[in-house]
């Protein structure tokens, strides 16, 4: 499968915010429990709980992506950009 650019999935993202920001600030960020085979497969980027594996759209969305994407808080208000990998 390609993966999508994530310059224009941002660029998108941060239309969308323009459009409704509470809707897609909440629908983006929205964690939800999901399983072992999901979080250790490439479908969709997931975090560890204490109870278990979690992720969001944001993080199906990563997993399509050729970068990171994060949200950043940018004078009181949401911004999709591509992330910055922490370099060693």
């Amino acid at each position: 499968m390609r993966k999508l650019s994530a310059g224009e999935l941002c660029d998108y993202l941060n239309h969308l915010l323009e459009v409704d920001s509470d809707f897609i600030g909440s629908l983006l960020v929205h964690r939800v429990p999901c399983n072992e085979k999901m979080a250790h497969g490439e479908e969709v980027m997931c975090r560890v709980t204490e109870g278990g594996f979690e992720s969001s759209t944001l993080g199906l969305l990563n997993a399509l992506t050729d970068k990171r994407i994060c949200v950043m808080v940018d004078d009181s208000k949401w911004v999709f950009a591509v992330a910055d990998p922490v370099r060693s």
